[in-house]
């Protein structure tokens, strides 16, 4: 297993360490902790979705592939078939992506702002 960034402060941990080296922290319950305010992912029916133009893309490159073998007399045809395809592809991953960055960015934000909320409540209390 590789290292880790610190739950608490980022730091770079290893997996035999209990305590951070750098702010001291128990890493376990530092994690449980930030567990614990980890909102529920949101968007199912967008992250369907960019599976599904994954999926497409990888059809694509599939159909792409065989329209070169079958037509591999026709070197015009090849070439078109290779471009197309290819922007096709190119095309359906970065819509796939871009949506997942989209739900990540997301889904981010409202951890952040749940562990801001929790931060102002202990502060508060």
């Amino acid at each position: 297993m590789s290292d880790f960034p610190c739950p608490n402060c980022g730091a770079r941990c290893f997996p035999n360490e209990t305590n951070c080296p750098s702010c001291g922290v128990n890493i376990n319950e530092a994690t449980a902790e930030a567990e614990r305010y980890m909102p529920a992912p949101k968007y199912p029916a967008l992250r369907s979705i960019g599976t599904v133009y994954q999926i497409f893309a990888g059809v694509i490159a599939l159909v792409t592939l065989v329209a070169i073998v079958l037509f591999r007399q026709s070197g015009l045809v090849v070439i078109i078939c290779l471009v197309t395809g290819l922007a096709a592809v190119i095309s359906f991953l970065a819509l796939a992506e871009g949506i997942k960055v989209f739900v990540d960015i997301e889904h981010n934000t409202r951890t952040i702002i749940a562990r801001l909320e929790a931060r102002d409540d202990d502060n508060a209390g």
